[in-house]
């Protein structure tokens, strides 16, 4: 019953012509862009009808521009992490390095004792994975992963110190799947084993709204002196629909009292290659001191849409 009317509002929200569509074939996907600084046009990565991308989390390694990235089986309604790099006016086709029985997104990476770790979220198995980088950027492996009371969406580093990591991170209701609410947690490690602990005192004065969910990690660009803390907006009846970046204060310990510094829609950015295409929203953004990303949302024909959902094998 929740998922009828559930749909049946979305119907109402975007309308007759592209209800249709999605009856006939269409699906919502994502794919991730880039942006040089200095240029006026973002690039956006091809799809395919085998793969859409989402998620672009950028991170620099020497002289290197990588992007990590959810990558999008459609064929089996899946998502895998991988990876593409910044070289040129283009990125490079991206690798698959990271597959598991459940889905993964959101391919939180940070160091610890001059280490790669990664977070993605695993929310379907409503745990927390914590995977170290044997070999960067390509090869990753499960080294910690705790049950979580709630399951969480977009987990990223909040603050660190040389004995403890705290995440913010977003617990996502199943029977209002487009609200979340922050949440915290300490990260640390003893001898070589991990542990995870809720912040309770935090978490106790949180609350479900569409405004509480992470849209990619703290970023600095080009102004070093401003941290920004990318922030997802979504309605009752549409995901991702514009980022907030908001002020990082370190100091202050709750992002709801964060300066906002600008909204950004899909419609403030120009991407000539997309230029035939209706872009319906966006929910994920980086940037630092050479390039920003963000990942768009649009329609894409896919022929065999429900063939791939009724028959989809994980």
């Amino acid at each position: 019953m929740f998922k009828l009317s559930y749909y049946l509002k979305r119907a109402r929200t975007i309308g007759f012509l592209d209800t249709v569509k999605k009856i006939a074939g269409f699906e919502e996907i994502f794919t991730c862009a880039f942006l040089k600084h200095g240029e006026t046009n973002f690039r956006h990565l091809p799809y395919s009808h085998s793969y859409w991308y989402a998620d672009p989390i950028l991170v620099k390694s020497g002289h290197s521009n990588y992007v990590f990235m959810e990558i999008f089986d459609r064929k089996r309604q899946k998502g895998l992490i991988g990876y593409s790099t910044i070289e040129g006016r283009h990125m490079t086709p991206p690798r698959i390095i990271l597959e598991e029985k459940w889905h993964l997104s959101f391919p939180m990476i940070f160091t610890y004792d001059h280490t790669f770790y990664m977070i993605p979220e695993s929310s379907e198995i409503s745990s927390l994975c914590l995977y170290r980088c044997v070999r960067f950027p390509d090869h990753w492996e499960l080294c910690a992963k705790f049950p979580t009371e709630d399951p969480l969406v977009d987990t990223i580093v909040w603050e660190q110190t040389e004995d403890n990591i705290r995440l913010l991170s977003c617990a996502n209701p199943k029977d209002a799947p487009l609200t979340c609410k922050w949440i915290q947690y300490d990260l640390s490690c003893t001898d070589g084993k991990w542990d995870l602990h809720p912040v309770s005192s935090y978490n106790a004065g949180t609350n479900y709204d569409y405004q509480s969910r992470n849209a990619g990690p703290l970023c600095i660009g080009t102004n070093p002196d401003i941290v920004i803390h990318p922030v997802q907006v979504s309605t009752s009846s549409t995901y991702g629909k514009e980022l907030y970046l908001y002020r990082y204060d370190k100091d202050g310990k709750d992002p709801k009292k964060e300066a906002l510094l600008q909204k950004l829609s899909v419609q403030d950015y120009r991407i000539p290659s997309l230029k035939h295409h209706k872009l319906y929203g966006t929910h994920t953004y980086g940037i630092n001191e050479q390039y920003e990303v963000v990942d768009i949302k649009l329609y894409s024909w896919q022929p065999l849409k429900w063939f791939y959902r009724i028959t989809a094998r994980r």
